[in-house]
């Protein structure tokens, strides 16, 4: 009896280090990359992120502060990102992105454990300058 329970132990272990691996594989372990779909937190607000392989990038972000005036609950920003490795390895990411009204927003930041993670460090819109998106889709 004790030899099965020590086999599904080792079982247990071995099953959730395979989920680990290949999560980290899937996030582009050996480069930069940050495609998948995100959700993120900010002073700004929160809301979705996704950044697909051929570098455009589509963001819905609900503001932190209501707006009774405004025709949206959420805003939909459309464009293009980037990642770059710099000399200390470190990943960057710059995210180009512009609503319908033609108000344009970057936001710059840091690709963090091999692309699970973007840090947004500074932006065009003080609020969003600071913030968090944790990749969701190696989650399902």
């Amino acid at each position: 009896m004790r030899i099965l329970d020590r086999v599904g132990r080792v079982l247990v272990v071995a099953i959730i280090l395979g989920f680990v691996l290949g999560t980290a594989a899937l996030a582009g372990a050996a480069t930069c990359a940050a495609a998948g779909s995100f959700e993120f937190a900010s002073a700004g607000g929160s809301g979705t992120l996704v950044l697909s392989t051929d570098g455009s990038a589509s963001m819905h972000l609900v503001p932190a502060i209501f707006c009774p005036s405004c025709d949206f609950v959420v805003r939909v920003l459309t464009g293009t990102y980037r990642t770059a490795e710099l000399d200390d390895g470190r990943c960057t990411f710059t995210l180009e992105l512009s609503e319908a009204g033609g108000h344009n927003t970057t936001i710059i930041g840091v690709v963090a454990f091999q692309g699970l993670a973007l840090l947004f460090q500074r932006s065009t819109v003080p609020n969003l300058g600071v913030g968090l998106a944790l990749r969701v889709d190696t989650l399902r």
